[in-house]
């Protein structure tokens, strides 16, 4: 009987309560048993996993054959078996005679069966859907020992555990019964992957996509630190194309990729927790403890591939990208940032620019940083697009003639899959044209005319304008819409799929448009049909967020003159997008319009608009360049970010060196990389030489100074050079030392240039005093290393100039006495020479201690062993580099400190393929470094090889790297270490005790039903020490709970027991995440009185990335002391307090309102509160400061409802009458409600 008939009886109440032994019980085909059976041991036993399925044919039959399964396997120490297995369904009173027959049993089969393996170790699996005596295993054993057999029998209740406790059984039970699985297993992962990658490809399949080049469409990909990465591209560029492909690609590399829509991101707390919601849409029933954790594992030594979409969709884009960003610090916590192509979490989040344009400008550096702007398709992937399009309408195209399309449409990727050969290729008219023809063609399809069709449309579009739904619920959309023709005639597009469609996430239906322009296009045809027939609305066209719609509409007709003025007087941000768009599809109206944006900046006007209003301008100025423009890019301000922009993308050399001020090169910023590339390759000598003159500037400050030096460092011409050395000059005539600047352009650009004293730069470096302070008297850290590591590091990453780095070398060899400053310049540079350099010197240390007793490699250890920092600070190298290593560890002629050395570093960028390589031909002499390497990694192939080590005669340093592999699959190494133990505190002999800290934190980490059977197996001698006790608190089942409670009222020193909680709890632990359920927390409930404030603040954080705000609230926010850190998160006159420090410390209300919010969001996130805070706090100071600040608040986290809130303020004229309509414009721009 299948699990959903036994529902329909009623003898389960709850899907959780499931008896799979009865579902067993219940098989009658013994081929559908032999089948499940078999795939439970493939599953459970490695031995087994080749077992050949022989009993059964291909249509899951019962045949005649001595065996029902046999396979030959080697198990981990090289041992060769001989297996084979028997199934069947037979009662428990038959299966002694079914077994043990001497004519036909099963055993006596086999047994004759596995004979002619003598020089095998030979085995039989005995597997039965009931139970079984222990008077018939007795015989069964004593049968085999005669023989010389190994038998394995798996009855009724071991199938069934394992087919309810691992997440593998639990998938072979849903195949087999229908059972939803509670456990995520591989896959599961795998079918859930497949599902949302084929709903993201309702209207283009990816087979009919172009193949982009990842180095063309993402160049700046591989210098992405951190494993979130933001897809900037506007509409059409083919982002959710690139995701896709990315996606293909990770699963293709045996890796996972999911997709995380926006909706769940909005209501979850943390990564995991959106992550859960994404994957629970498809399953239910599924509980994670740790989904990326988890996923990690299932997935070891591939990518796991996160995709956030569509996050330009949501009802606030600006602060979900916010959200974004502050999950990604939730990923360094985990110990999952480690950027690679090849494994590590990776998570690329599609945006538009002018989603961004809503951050600060504090925001908008955190978010550049992580920044990659999606390129055109490239001339080849261009014509490659169009000759598609035109082979899909069984036409055929020149390369010459598909390239002049390629041109005219500006390789834009989307109107190039628009494209019709029979059509137009004019971009203005494309997408209308697109529509029009999929229209006709559904009209012809389904027998109606094409008016009736137009008009659902119209219909849709006009209900999705007045209800303010971007993604209405089919239901709410067909409920709203009412008219049943209308309805029909949405039911034939939704039909037909080519123009709108029905978007499945999870079991949530929604309308879906072809693309987000064929969304803007019809939309934005309402508002172009009310406005010739004048009947616009006022409040639609004040209405910031319809700026885009209506610039749409403006440039496709010529609207009334009325329409204009009503325009530049409400909404002028709408001619401002227009001209963009009008200059983008080469219309003629952008003379027209361009008069009208002209008129309102030579009229003053956008020096009294709004603030966020005149933001907003200027970002679209910004767009523009040419001397055309020049009245427009005067306009901005050099101050913010948008005008600093339209300066650089002008040529404006002084603007681009602020930039590289802001974005120093020790700062991994995508964004500066992009527009220093941009600006010399369009510029070209010109622009270096105002460059030049910049440098040279004697009016420049110190900070123009240092900036016009980083921008030369990072352009690396040799033209430069000359500048350089003026500056440097002009430096040691004022007496002033050497600085990180000059550092960085004198080696970049000098060494490029033969005539430039690289020698006395770098002697300066060397004679660098530390004792200089600023004009605040605060202490600069600025020795030598700092000087290398910070003025130098970054931007050779960058650079990568061979000759730069080849002298940096080659000082350090005649100057020794600086080896440790250049080692601090080439570490983490991808470079052969930098990455061998790195190798020797911290080799050399390693020959210098040798012999001195005490001495440690402090270095090495910060360095290449402690491998979670160094993936969370250090850059993977690159194939030369990587061989440049190889080739010394694999050189046995070279010390072994060398070789050591070179191969952990070599190892900090190994990759799947170098594992394998590694475990086919291990290095000799470094067979330990490659286990740990190997086990660093997460290689699960590791295992015989560190089971090993866990048997020899000192384990005890080998447990440790389970924390890596986990413990699944070494339980009985564990057994054996605490039988070690047990033997010593029965003999009373000498035990250190180095494995408990290890061993119970990975028993905790483990937390399933092992842990707690091999604690209570060992509790006599267990029970003394404090980590095995807090191990059974973090347990949190019904013995451990009442172990720990006895013991804890027999204890003296009862705080004692809750000392160093956080390492079993595994709170802001790399590579633990801390609790995992709510019943632990509970398990604390009582004890509550005795943790100390380091545990309780670590615990209210946890409580917070996990989303447990109530529990938190009612049992951690009363016992915070009240000077601590927290407090201010839980006391409202603390809270106000705080407000009131940060804007005495900085008088930019808006970066206080940025930072404050940001630090709050770690206990509340959700901006409702941290509104209701700031309302408080003006409130009760009743001040034009408070009001200020107030009103920043909801500008970053409020919606259009709380805009009523501040009109006491306005009444009370504590804020200004500007201020407000300032606020207001904000909010409407970024949000639709």
């Amino acid at each position: 009987m299948s699990y959903l008939k036994l529902l329909a009886t009623g003898r389960y109440e709850e899907k959780i309560h499931v008896n799979t032994e009865e579902l067993l019980t219940s098989i009658t085909d013994t081929g559908q048993f032999e089948r499940v059976a078999t795939r439970v041991l493939r599953a459970m036993v490695p031995l087994y996993f080749s077992v050949v399925q022989s009993g059964v044919n291909v249509r899951g039959q019962s045949i005649k054959d001595p065996v029902d399964g046999i396979c030959f396997s080697t198990d981990n120490f090289g041992i060769r078996y001989a297996v084979a297995v028997e199934h069947t369904i037979t009662r428990r009173e038959g299966l002694e005679r079914k077994w043990l027959s001497e004519k036909d049993g099963d055993v006596v089969k086999a047994a004759r069966r596995l004979e002619k393996w003598a020089d095998y170790r030979r085995k039989i699996v005995l597997t039965c859907s009931s139970t079984v005596s222990s008077d018939l295993v007795d015989k069964i054993e004593q049968y085999g020992s005669e023989r010389g057999l190994e038998i394995d029998i798996w009855d009724n209740s071991r199938l069934s555990q394992a087919l309810d406790t691992n997440p593998d059984g639990q998938y072979i039970r849903s195949q087999a019964f229908g059972v939803p699985q509670t456990r995520l297993s591989k896959e599961l992962a795998l079918e859930i992957s497949d599902r949302q990658l084929a709903e993201q490809q309702t209207y283009v399949k990816i087979g009919d996509l172009v193949e982009r080049d990842f180095d063309v469409a993402l160049p700046d990909l591989i210098n992405a630190a951190g494993p979130l990465t933001y897809i900037v591209g506007r509409s059409g560029l083919g982002k959710t194309s690139v995701c896709l492909q990315y996606a293909d690609y990770v699963r293709k590399t045996e890796g996972i990729a999911f997709v995380i829509h926006h909706d769940d991101l909005d209501q979850s707390h943390s990564i995991e927790q959106a992550l859960f919601k994404s994957l629970s849409r498809y399953t239910p029933e599924l509980s994670l403890r740790n989904s990326l954790q988890e996923l990690q594992k299932l997935f070891s030594g591939a990518a796991v591939f996160l995709w956030i979409e569509d996050i330009n969709k949501a009802s606030d884009p600006s602060s979900t990208i916010l959200k974004v960003d502050q999950f990604s610090n939730e990923l360094k916590q985990l110990g999952t940032d480690d950027r690679s192509t090849i494994y590590g979490v990776i998570v690329f989040c599609p945006v538009w620019p002018k989603s961004l344009q809503g951050l600060t400008d504090q925001a908008r550096k955190s978010v550049d940083g992580k920044s990659i702007e999606l390129q055109p398709f490239s001339n080849l992937e261009a014509r490659v697009a169009v000759k598609a399009a035109y082979h899909r309408r069984s036409k055929v195209i020149s390369d010459l003639k598909a390239d002049g399309i390629a041109v005219s449409l500006a390789s834009d990727p989307l109107l190039i899959g628009l494209l019709d050969p029979d059509g137009t290729v004019e971009p203005a008219h494309l997408v209308d044209q697109f529509v029009t023809n999929q229209i006709e063609r559904c009209a012809a399809n389904a027998g109606c005319s094409v008016y009736f069709l137009e008009r659902a449309a119209a219909a849709m579009s006009r209900w999705m304008i007045e209800e303010r739904a971007s993604e209405p619920e089919l239901r709410r959309l067909f409920y709203g819409l009412q008219n049943s023709e209308i309805q029909r005639g949405l039911e034939i597009l939704l039909a037909a799929g080519s123009l709108v469609g029905e978007e499945s996430i999870g079991k949530q239906k929604r309308l879906g448009f072809r693309h987000d322009r064929v969304r803007d296009h019809l939309l934005s045809q309402v508002f172009q049909e009310d406005i010739e027939a004048g009947r616009w609305k006022a409040d639609h066209i004040a209405d910031p967020f319809y700026s885009e719609l209506l610039s749409i509409a403006s440039v496709n007709t010529k609207f009334p003159q009325e329409f204009w003025q009503k325009v530049m007087r409400t909404n002028p941000l709408v001619a401002f997008k227009g001209l963009n768009l009008a200059i983008e599809q080469k219309q003629e109206c952008s003379d027209e319009i361009l008069k009208l944006c002209q008129n309102f900046v030579n009229e003053g006007k956008i020096g009294t608009a709004k603030e966020a209003e005149r933001r907003a301008i200027e970002w679209e100025i910004a767009k523009l360049q040419g001397e055309r423009y020049s009245t427009l890019l005067q306009a901005t301000r050099s101050n913010t970010h948008a005008g600093r922009e339209a300066r650089i993308l002008n040529g404006d050399v002084r603007a681009m060196a602020r930039l590289c001020l802001a974005h120093e090169p020790s700062v991994n910023s995508l964004y500066r990389d992009r527009l220093v590339s941009y600006t010399k390759s369009k510029f070209g000598p010109e622009w270096l030489q105002d460059l030049s003159n910049l440098i040279c500037d004697p009016n420049l400050n110190e900070n123009g100074v240092n900036g016009a030096l980083n921008l030369a460092g990072e352009c690396s011409d040799a033209s430069l050079a000359p500048s350089v050395l003026k500056r440097w000059r002009m430096m040691q005539a004022e007496g002033k030392q050497i600085s990180f600047g000059i550092l960085f352009a004198g080696v970049s650009c000098g060494t490029c240039s033969d005539e430039f004293p690289s020698e006395e730069l770098l002697a300066a470096w060397a004679n660098f005093q530390s004792s200089s302070e600023d004009e605040q008297g605060e202490s600069i850290r600025q020795n030598q290393w700092d000087l290398g590591h910070y003025g130098l590091s970054g931007g050779l990453r960058r650079i990568g100039e061979s000759r730069s780095i080849g002298m940096l070398i080659e000082y350090a060899n005649v100057n020794p006495e600086m080896g440790h400053a250049v080692y601090a310049a080439l570490d983490n540079v991808d470079h052969p020479a930098a990455a061998v350099y790195v190798a020797e010197y911290i080799a050399s240390i390693d020959t210098s201690i040798e012999g001195k007793p005490g001495s440690i490699n402090i270095l090495a250890s910060t360095r290449l062993r402690s491998w979670d920092k160094t993936h969370r600070s250090h850059l993977k190298l690159g194939r030369d580099s990587k061989e440049a290593l190889r080739k010394i560890w694999s050189d046995t002629k070279n010390s072994f400190f060398l070789r050591k050395r070179a191969f952990q570093l070599w190892g900090t960028s190994m990759n799947l393929v170098d594992c394998r390589t590694l475990q086919a031909t291990p290095p000799a002499g470094l067979e330990d470094e490659v286990i740990r390497v190997r086990c660093f990694f997460g290689d699960p192939a590791v295992a015989p090889q560190l089971r090993t080590k866990l048997r020899s005669d000192e384990p005890r340093f080998w447990f440790q790297f389970l924390r890596y592999l986990g413990t699944e699959g070494f339980e009985e190494e564990i057994k054996s270490e605490l039988a070690r133990r047990r033997d010593a505190f029965e003999t009373g002999s000498d035990y250190d005790g180095n494995t408990d800290w290890t061993i119970s934190e990975l028993l905790a980490e483990r937390c399933d039903c092992f842990s707690e059977v091999v604690i209570r197996e060992n509790w006599e001698h267990l029970s003394s020490s404090r980590k095995y006790l807090q191990v059974l608190l973090f347990l949190a089942t019904d013995w451990a709970l009442e172990t720990f409670h006895v013991q804890y009222l027999a204890s003296e020193e009862k705080g004692k027991l809750f000392e160093h909680l956080t390492s079993i709890f595994g709170i802001k632990h790399n590579g633990r995440n801390g609790i995992k359920g709510p019943h632990q927390l509970r398990a604390l409930e009582p004890y509550l009185i005795h943790l100390d404030q380091m545990f309780v603040w670590s615990l209210w954080e946890d409580c917070n990335d996990k989303g447990y705000f109530d529990w938190r609230k009612v049992h951690l926010d009363p016992i915070l002391r009240t000077d601590s850190r927290f407090s201010r998160f839980v006391n409202i006159e603390t809270a106000l307090t705080e407000i009131d420090e940060l804007l005495d410390r900085d008088k930019e209300v808006e970066s206080v309102a940025y930072s404050w919010s940001e630090i709050r969001n770690r206990a509340e996130r959700n901006g409702e509160e941290l509104v209701s805070v700031a309302l408080a706090f003006f409130e009760d100071r009743q001040s034009p400061l408070a009001a200020t600040f107030f009103a920043e608040v909801i500008k970053l986290k409020g919606k259009r409802s709380d805009l009523p809130l501040l009109m006491p303020s306005i009444k009370s004229n504590l804020l200004t009458k500007a201020q407000y309509d300032d606020t207001v414009f904000t909010v409407q721009l970024r949000t639709l409600n």
